[in-house]
């Protein structure tokens, strides 16, 4: 009778670790699915100008950066801010990258992109480009993913939300046309300019922009 128990016990032993393996091996394959599906958001380099007009002549150019969910389920809860900053230099290594925008916030669904607005322009700053003044637009974008901001209150603490920066400076297409005139249609470019455009733990100030964790 001890003999048979003892071999029930080992082939129980057996079959419990079989199970625990099969569990395990779908909780890594569900976790897997739900990776995939895991909202991404990205800021290519895409760029509109929006201008305001005054007497006849072009006053302000307000660029409106593209942002898309790459995705398959939306962002909750998401936060970005654009900035911009002029220099008759590069922009410094040390640059400390203050948040100088206005905050907004606007979910994103499912492979849906978006514009925001950076704050105005002045048209002088703009026509210094064309003398060699450098203008950058640089922000980020704080957001939850659908399965983390579901997740139950008691586990929020550990699921954090996602960071996506970017940094791009503003090149125009001419040096010498007028671009206060209400005829030039805009035809700008925007190239990728320092450490800023990574995401989560790949930026730089990770750490510091965590402090926005449940929302600026």
């Amino acid at each position: 009778m001890a003999i048979t128990t003892g071999i029930y016990t080992v082939y129980a032993r057996k079959q419990w670790k079989v199970i625990d393996d099969q569990l395990y091996r779908m909780g890594e394959a569900n976790e897997m699915t739900r990776q995939i599906q895991y909202a991404f958001v990205d800021i290519p380099q895409e760029i509109r100008i929006r201008r305001t007009v005054e007497k006849g002549r072009v006053t302000f150019w307000t660029p409106e950066i593209t942002m898309i969910n790459n995705g398959s389920t939306g962002t909750y809860n998401t936060f970005e801010v654009v900035n911009v900053y002029a220099s008759d230099k590069e922009m410094p290594k040390d640059f400390d990258y203050p948040e100088t925008g206005k905050w907004q916030n606007s979910d994103l669904g499912p492979h849906e992109k978006e514009c925001f607005d950076a704050p105005q322009i002045d048209i002088a700053a703009i026509q210094s480009i064309q003398k060699g003044v450098h203008i950058y637009i640089y922000g980020l974008a704080i957001y939850w993913n659908i399965f983390q901001f579901q997740a139950k209150p008691d586990a929020k603490a550990t699921y954090r939300k996602h960071l996506r920066e970017f940094c791009y400076e503003l090149r125009l297409d001419s040096l010498t046309r007028d671009i206060t005139s209400p005829k030039y249609e805009p035809s700008v470019r925007m190239l990728l300019y320092g450490p800023h455009n990574c995401t989560d733990e790949d930026c730089p100030d990770h750490k510091e922009k965590m402090k926005f964790a449940w929302g600026p």
